[in-house]
């Protein structure tokens, strides 16, 4: 099972290919898109997609002396007033040598191999797939490689969808690292991507907005290592918090909570400071996993994490490259297994793997 990391800068490349990255993959938030004040992917972050092609294309040379291959992520849906900007894009990435494109929206498909015929082409968890009759569209359109969906599948339905993207003669790929995953189908979501700007208007989002697009500015006159880390450091601190006020979800609400009756609706409860995503989501840990994966013969190996800093990517690439080597090595139990994760996760972390954030608790045999 190969190791699929992400890079935001240049820079990032040559050490996330020596920690053990076998692929990686990256957004470009180009000038076209920047003009219109408009992302051209799922990361709505300038520090987490390169600002050019030139970098593009110094990224694709550097990884293609080590063998790796790189992937763009356009992993958004696309309006008709910005399929030309995603048809420039694909374009400029195909000129660029990438080896095929991470993508959600499937109507691109017909563009994409009439552009890039060479490319090869991934479909993002965002659109998840959750069935054979799915897998089969996928292979009828020319999806080489389909992302299992991060939170919503058991261990079992996760085996028989691997065994059928196999027998369709595509690439499964399952992330390896751990994060946080909300209750809500991931793509699906109103509250999470294409709708929340139209749909839930927010006066935090007017308040920070002009702060944030004068950060998005300037961030573009600095040297690409500094831009990078920059934001990275803006995300981990208050202005992170600005930014996630803008999403529906993530803001705090009053709820008064009603039992319905013959009588009528009766008041039970009445809660403050409500935040849905504290409710849904929840930390994960996905790597125990890791030795079933390797054992359906995964082809890869997700380790996301696009606009976390290097060090915290390189961490979880050594780790997740030490995992599926133990997995691969490994003559004894799952639990013999699981035991050996537990003591590179705390070597790793520094704290002690705890079950109630694994992902797959109860679900192994």
């Amino acid at each position: 099972m190969k190791i699929a990391a992400p890079f935001d800068c240049v820079e990032e490349v040559v050490p996330l290919i020596r920690a053990g990255a076998e692929e990686l993959y990256c957004g470009v938030w180009a000038e076209h898109w920047r003009q219109r004040n408009i992302f051209s992917n799922a990361r709505h972050m300038f520090y987490s997609n390169l600002k050019d092609f030139h970098q593009l294309r110094s990224a694709v040379k550097i990884a293609a002396s080590q063998r790796v291959a790189v992937f763009v992520c356009m992993n958004d849906y696309y309006s008709q007033g910005t399929l030309s900007l995603a048809w420039r894009d694909i374009q400029e990435a195909a000129d660029a040598g990438v080896a095929g494109f991470i993508i959600t929206d499937i109507t691109l498909l017909h563009s994409m191999k009439r552009l890039a015929p060479q490319c090869r082409f991934v479909l993002s968890s965002l659109n998840p797939c959750f069935n054979s009759a799915m897998v089969a569209l996928c292979r009828q359109l020319g999806i080489t490689r389909i992302v299992l969906p991060l939170s919503q599948l058991s261990l079992e339905e996760m085996e028989g969808l691997v065994t059928n993207i196999h027998s369709q003669g595509m690439e499964a790929e399952a992330f390896v690292n751990n994060g946080t995953v909300c209750k809500n189908v991931t793509g699906f979501c109103q509250f999470h991507r294409w709708g929340y700007r139209h749909l839930f208007p927010s006066k935090n989002r007017r308040r920070y907005s002009p702060a944030l697009s004068a950060i998005r500015r300037i961030s573009t006159l600095l040297p690409e290592g500094i831009r990078t880390r920059l934001g990275q450091q803006l995300w981990s601190t208050a202005w992170g918090y600005v930014q996630d006020l803008v999403f529906p979800c993530r803001q705090e609400y009053s709820l008064d909570i009603q039992r319905r009756s013959a009588a009528g609706n009766i008041p039970v409860e009445r809660k403050s400071r409500v935040c849905l995503e504290r409710e849904f989501a929840r930390q994960y840990c996905i790597l125990c996993a890791v030795d079933t994966f390797v054992k359906w013969g995964t082809d890869i190996g997700k380790v996301g994490g696009r606009g976390s800093i290097l060090a915290h990517k390189l961490r979880d690439v050594r780790l997740a490259r030490q995992l599926i080597a133990t997995a691969q090595q490994k003559s004894g139990s799952t639990e013999e297994f699981e035991k050996a994760g537990r003591d590179l996760y705390y070597q790793a972390y520094g704290v002690t793997c705890a079950n109630k954030r694994c992902y797959h608790n109860g679900q192994r045999e």
